[in-house]
């Protein structure tokens, strides 16, 4: 008498892969600063991001802008920056934008692309600072990021 058997033997355990960081709950996080008519004033922080714990992030886009919209009674640099914070470091400037002049309406502008994977505890941060007399320009600012589980 025959007797067929199961050929289905208990294979070695399979890790499987971890799925790739935009399959793993992501959510867009976003920075944005929009500052019109800013009288001028000491370096100061507009916005800023710190990974959660659990999680890490993609910084996938940065935006600066400025001008000028009101002419200053004397001349100073205007300044616009993202810096990047890793967790237990120092700062580290990532973007600058500025300008030195007096010239209406001029717009100064950057669009960078990026693709920073930040850690748990890592900062980013941005910043104005203008050091004229008198006078205002306008900011804006925006950082775009994909948070997910780590």
């Amino acid at each position: 008498m025959f007797i067929a058997r199961r050929r289905d033997r208990p294979s070695e355990a399979q890790v499987s892969p971890k799925a790739e960081w935009y399959d793993r709950n992501p959510a867009t996080r976003t920075v944005y600063y929009n500052g019109s008519g800013v009288a001028p004033h000491s370096y100061i922080s507009r916005g800023s991001y710190t990974v959660p714990a659990g999680k890490k992030a993609v910084l996938e886009l940065a935006f600066i802008q400025t001008y000028r919209l009101a002419a200053a009674t004397t001349v100073a640099a205007v300044i616009a920056d993202i810096a990047f914070t890793p967790s237990g470091g120092s700062a580290q400037l990532l973007q600058q934008l500025w300008h030195m002049d007096n010239t209406l309406y001029v717009v100064r502008d950057k669009t960078v692309p990026m693709s920073i994977c930040m850690q748990v505890g890592d900062r980013i941060d941005i910043d104005t600072g203008d050091g004229s007399t008198g006078g205002t320009n306008s900011y804006i600012m925006l950082l775009k990021l994909t948070e997910f589980n780590a």
